[in-house]
């Protein structure tokens, strides 16, 4: 992440927060798998509440999205509204 935005290269602060998403949901989702083959089988539901959770919060933080969303939202208007 502290590359990419030393260069300021998007791609490389893209990349840096997918990853950063990726390595959390493995790492919940792998606390539910293990619970379960330990004899918790309860956190196999709730791991998966908390990764179908963890989607709507890392693009709420993501400067990129709303980037994305603000100029997806302006090419809309532009096209479609006028």
């Amino acid at each position: 992440m502290r590359v990419g935005m030393a260069l300021r290269s998007q791609t490389l602060v893209a990349n840096a927060w997918h990853h950063r998403t990726d390595s959390l949901s493995s790492l919940v989702a792998a606390i539910g798998i293990g619970g379960s083959w330990a004899g918790v089988p309860a956190l196999d539901p709730i791991a998966a509440i908390v990764v179908a959770g963890e989607l709507p919060t890392h693009l709420y933080f993501s400067p990129l999205y709303w980037q994305f969303a603000r100029a997806s939202t302006v090419h809309f208007f532009w096209l479609h509204l006028l």
